[in-house]
């Protein structure tokens, strides 16, 4: 079966065109709401995100008048919510007052720029109390980080290395 990944905003034309009168499945997983919707003749599942809720959808899904239920289409009996991802994964490896050295995560939603992270780490640490009374430039001499930017197609390529998927 072939997969058609598209914006929430494009979902409901192309389920229009391309599966007339095929039900719609809702479903919430990884802080997202699916919406799938397939045509076994044509072979094609037809899927879209979005971090609106829910209800949200189910009130978008009633107002154009379209058949659907709770559930989630997958075409190889997997589901695939982990697949997309709009965000991107920052990580700090820094010098720590332990024996071992320290490693802080972040998410974003579009890619940042080193010195972005390095700022979110910073003002975690500050806000929080950790890093006490610095400066962001004596912070940055004795923490002496290493930032790590992982985008969506990074972390899509990782996961296919482990299922035999990456190409």
């Amino acid at each position: 079966m072939l997969v058609l990944d598209v914006e929430f905003e494009a979902f409901f034309e192309e389920a229009k065109l391309r599966m007339p009168g095929e039900r719609i499945y809702l479903a919430r997983r990884s802080g997202r709401t699916w919406l799938t919707a397939a045509s076994g003749p044509a072979g094609v599942l037809l899927r879209a995100s979005t971090d609106r809720s829910l209800a949200q959808v189910e009130e978008s899904v009633r107002v154009r008048n379209v058949d659907f239920a709770i559930g989630q289409w997958s075409a190889d009996g997997q589901l695939e919510e982990f697949r997309s991802f709009d965000a991107v994964i920052a990580g700090v490896a820094y010098r720590s007052e332990e024996s071992k050295p320290g490693l802080w995560l972040d998410a974003f939603p579009d890619e940042p720029s080193v010195q972005e992270v390095l700022t979110s780490f910073y003002n975690e640490l500050t806000q929080s109390g950790d890093a006490g009374d610095i400066s962001f430039e004596d912070f940055l001499r004795l923490a002496s980080p290493n930032v790590v930017i992982l985008r969506g197609e990074e972390i899509r390529y990782h996961l296919g290395m482990k299922d035999g998927s990456a190409g």
